[in-house]
């Protein structure tokens, strides 16, 4: 059925409302057509098969993202657990330093006691003149008074 004009439409027809545009609404002078369909069905069925094509690709790169996401996890899971290990190593070496350092602290307070090269050298030119293996022990004493003894009492003895 063709149009009529407005004037002629009478009171049957509901009255559209013009949609009243803002300030940067474009009005057209030319209704608007629908779209006409010159598309064969061989580029539609060529269409169909891109678009198959192109989904797949993207459902492919959709799941590559999953398992690259999935696999960063557990490389960041597996990077964190080592951190940590080593926190503790460094944490377990740092107190095994400040041991070392106390205990190197104890030694040389204790070699600070010893004597000196100039002490030693003092020592050691006492007992040259001393000569302490050249003393006699009390054994020996003993045994050379008690030989003293008998000579005498044989010298005595015998006047």
């Amino acid at each position: 059925m063709a149009e009529l004009p407005l004037a002629m439409r009478g009171s049957q027809e509901p009255k559209k409302e013009e949609k009243k545009g803002g300030l940067f609404v474009i009005k057209s002078s030319k209704p608007k057509e629908a779209p006409v369909s010159a598309v064969s069905p061989q580029e539609f069925a060529a269409f169909s098969g891109r678009l198959r094509v192109i989904e797949e690709r993207i459902y492919n790169l959709r799941r590559k993202t999953q398992v690259t996401d999935q696999n960063m996890l557990a490389h960041n899971k597996k990077i964190s657990k080592e951190l940590k290990h080593i926190d503790s190593e460094i944490k377990e070496i740092r107190m095994d330093m400040e041991d070392l350092r106390s205990v190197i602290k104890q030694v040389i307070t204790e070699m600070k006691k010893f004597a000196s090269k100039t002490d030693v050298d003092v020592i050691t030119k006492y007992v040259d003149l001393w000569e302490p293996l050249n003393f006699v022990t009390r054994k020996e004493i003993d045994k050379i008074i008690s030989e003293m003894k008998r000579e005498i009492s044989k010298e005595i003895g015998k006047k």
